[in-house]
């Protein structure tokens, strides 16, 4: 292959890479506006195998720099040679780099003309339904999702409207418009114009109650080396209890996924003193631990609520759902988990929960609860929150991905839950980022990163659904018959 054949899919990578710029920590969330673009135009003229091999090139810089965090993991905890563990992460940036392909091999095999039909019809609508496809095959790995990342953009308006998929969409459509500027000058004003409108959308859809909540998140910072260590168990259920003594008294003391590091049936005692505890001091204690079922031998990601009216089996429980491939099920584990630690990882073997579950009862409120990984699902966590729902709670131990960018693209995510879905999110993790988030999706307080610690704040309820929670993503129906007057004009 020659220098000149690689210039094109060099210059593809190139944007994708820049292009996750976009996301936490760097907040560039302006960059797309221009990646896009360049992207679009490299497609131009090329042919549908051409557009395959320049989206698979864009979305490979994209997804190779955007979650190289999962590799911190792999190195650390996986027990696998240097050179393998960056050939897994590859192998699953390359993966995810079929989507941004399949777009492109769409776009020049349907809509070679460059067009409105190219730009402001079909692209947004493959780009929504691969990161559709990409949130759903294997499970799902709804990562990067572009819209997320307008959260603090005109853009982000859009996101209590239609969720991250609506915000996405047009922020696509405004890349699409700008590169058909480059034929068509007066679309440069419609891309303005989107944004401009954006900025007049109302923000508040929900109203406050005037009932505040007084919270104690607590980051436990416990190394994932010592984590399921046994040695560790009684010293790290004593640096929980430690840190939110002084806390007793918020109406609400949440600790983080799988702070207690042990089977509940085993804990049962020390459990039954945080219940009393608890009850005393007239607070809900929300904490996650695993549960275990002797009869079906089954392991469940749990999150129980200590109010005073816990016992083992009790309703008031969360079990997670949306499991996290290899780290908490294996597939195909019997032929995979002799091959490398990264396969037998120490509570890997999980049994799902309901997708659907009732809404934690906690301090007299309902909080609908997303474990981890799950809070990415903006389905899924839009199908726990009803009207009655008064707060959003996530927990989460990102200690398996270091001092990485994986942590803060997590906050941001939670982040554009509260504002999807009008309510205000409480994060509790291991060793950062804990925070409380208002319904808007601002961060009110955040603790620093690897350092044990106790945030106290105070939130603001409200009552109302935003447009999202109640009718979801009905909108997206509405792409279709766009999408065939598309085609009838595609070719002109």
């Amino acid at each position: 292959m020659t220098l000149q054949r690689l210039k094109s899919p060099l210059a593809a990578w190139l944007l994708g890479a820049l292009s996750h710029l976009a996301f936490a920590p760097y907040h560039l969330a302006f960059v797309l506006l221009l990646t896009l673009p360049l992207w679009l135009w490299q497609l131009q003229g090329k042919t549908a195998r051409q557009g395959a091999w320049l989206g698979f090139s864009f979305g490979f810089g994209f997804f190779v720099t955007g979650v190289a965090w999962v590799h911190v993991s792999i190195v650390q905890f996986g027990g696998l040679p240097l050179l393998f563990s960056m050939a897994a992460m590859a192998a699953l940036a390359l993966y995810l780099a079929l989507y941004p392909a399949l777009v492109g091999y769409l776009l020049n095999r349907f809509f070679p003309l460059p067009g409105w039909p190219r730009y402001l019809v079909a692209l947004p609508i493959f780009w929504l339904a691969s990161e559709g496809l990409r949130g759903w095959v294997l499970t799902g790995f709804p990562w990067l999702n572009l819209g997320v990342s307008q959260l603090d953009t005109p853009f982000g308006n859009w996101l209590a409207i239609g969720s991250e998929a609506l915000a996405g969409y047009l922020l696509v459509w405004c890349a699409g418009a700008l590169a058909l500027a480059r034929y068509q000058k007066p679309w440069v004003l419609a891309a303005l114009g989107l944004m401009g409108l954006s900025t007049l959308l109302p923000q508040h859809w929900v109203k406050a109650t005037g009932q505040q909540l007084k919270v104690a998140l607590v980051q436990g910072n416990i190394p994932q080396s010592l984590k399921w260590n046994p040695d560790s168990l009684a010293p790290t259920l004593q640096a929980y209890q430690d840190l939110s003594r002084p806390s007793l008294d918020a109406d609400l003391v949440l600790w983080p996924e799988a702070a207690v590091p042990d089977l509940e049936p085993a804990e049962q005692p020390f459990l039954d003193r945080l219940n009393s505890l608890a009850a005393f001091r007239h607070t809900s204690l929300v904490t996650g631990i695993i549960d275990y079922h002797f009869g079906s031998d089954s392991y469940f990601n749990t999150v129980i609520v200590l109010d005073g009216d816990y016992y083992y089996g009790d309703s008031n429980r969360y079990n997670k759902h949306h499991l996290l491939p290899i780290g908490e099920f294996v597939p195909f584990g019997d032929l995979l988990r002799p091959i490398a630690p990264l396969f037998n990882l120490p509570m890997s073997d999980f049994q799902r929960g309901p997708a659907v579950q009732p809404n934690l009862k906690v301090a007299g409120h309902q909080a609908a609860m997303a474990i981890c990984y799950e809070v990415a699902f903006s389905g899924q966590v839009r199908a726990n929150v009803h009207k009655d729902t008064d707060l959003l709670m996530t927990v989460s131990n990102d200690a398996w991905f270091g001092d990485s960018i994986g942590p803060w693209q997590h906050l941001q995510i939670a982040q554009v839950r509260a504002r999807e879905l009008g309510r205000p999110m409480l994060r509790a993790t291991n060793d950062g980022v804990t925070a409380t988030v208002d319904a808007l999706g601002h961060i009110q307080r955040q603790l620093p990163r690897f350092v044990p610690a106790t945030l106290n704040d105070s939130i603001h309820l409200v009552r109302g659904q935003t447009p999202y929670g109640r009718f979801g993503l009905l909108w997206a129906w509405l792409l279709l018959p766009l999408l065939l007057l598309g085609w009838r004009f595609r070719l002109h």
